[in-house]
């Protein structure tokens, strides 16, 4: 008898060894913490229901996660509008299942940026819900984009430049993403923080110009907007957008360390209002053309 009671606390035990064991490992997971997205889109007001959701990863977790899905959720056929926003869902799965987990729901979970090249089209990007599952190895985000409804009912003047005045459609646009490295002297969002006092606008000759100056090369100038808080810029090669929208709080910018190569070059500006963000059209410059000795000439000039 005592062999048999001896034999079957040993049997009773082995399972709580077991379970000690399990929840051990699972104490040694390490939190993937709170993840960063940036946010871009290709779908437009009043068009038909298609179009694209592009997610960056940012912040520096990004090697515990990854995203394994982003699709509209709200493409059933309706015209989207400022009533009825596009709305998006982003499943993010854990790089190893053994080793990092969500430990968080809701806002605490996720942030979600607008790319810089999104706000053309967006005000911002809100967070609906964001919620785990298959044992914490998976976060479920669901989204919407906001249109910017300011730009879309308010008038707001528009930069004068020599070339072409109204909205721009870029045919074949190729816009860098969110994922890009934004060039020295910007900060992430693509606002431009230089300060070179040569380009400040004050007392130059050349700030007569509407459009790229004939004197140096690739800088582009505009006329001021009395309401205007600062400016939006993006550089056009051979009829494409290139690069990142910069915000610029003066009337004048240096792209000439950002051409990349022969071409012919425009850029397009428009302004945004003090007090209320409203944007104006966007106004296409005259057209600059470089050749392959690096050599520039100015249309009209």
């Amino acid at each position: 008898m005592a062999f048999l009671f001896a034999t079957c606390v040993v049997v009773a035990s082995c399972p709580t060894v077991k379970v000690w064991a399990s929840e051990k490992s699972e104490s040694k997971k390490t939190k993937i913490g709170k993840v960063w997205l940036v946010v871009d889109a290709d779908v437009g007001i009043k068009a038909d229901v298609s179009g694209d959701v592009y997610v960056t990863p940012d912040g520096g977790n990004t090697d515990r996660y990854r995203i394994d899905d982003v699709q509209l959720v709200n493409d059933g056929g309706e015209e989207f509008s400022n009533t009825n926003p596009p709305e998006f869902e982003i499943t993010l799965v854990s790089q190893d299942e053994e080793e990092y987990y969500f430990a968080k729901t809701g806002s605490s979970a996720v942030r979600l940026d607008l790319a810089t090249t999104a706000k053309s089209k967006y005000d911002k990007v809100e967070l609906i819900s964001a919620k785990r599952q298959n044992d914490n190895s998976e976060l479920v985000i669901r989204g919407r984009l906001i249109f910017d409804k300011k730009a879309d009912t308010r008038k707001v003047n528009s930069p004068a430049v020599s070339g072409t005045a109204g909205t721009t459609e870029t045919t074949g646009a190729t816009v860098i993403g969110a994922g890009t490295s934004v060039e020295a002297g910007t900060d992430r969002t693509g606002t431009d923080q230089r300060t070179d006092s040569s380009n400040s606008g004050t007392g130059s000759n050349t700030e007569k110009v509407r459009g790229w100056d004939p004197s140096v090369k690739g800088r582009a100038v505009w006329a001021p907007v009395e309401s205007a808080k600062y400016y939006q810029i993006f550089l056009v090669k051979d009829g494409r957008e290139i690069g990142i929208m910069r915000s610029i709080y003066r009337t004048n910018y240096d792209f000439s360390e950002l051409l990349p190569g022969a071409g012919t070059y425009q850029f397009k500006v428009r302004s945004v209002r003090s007090g209320n963000n409203a944007k104006s059209d966007w106004v296409l410059s005259n057209v600059m053309t470089v050749q392959e000795d690096g050599s520039f000439s100015i249309q009209g000039q």
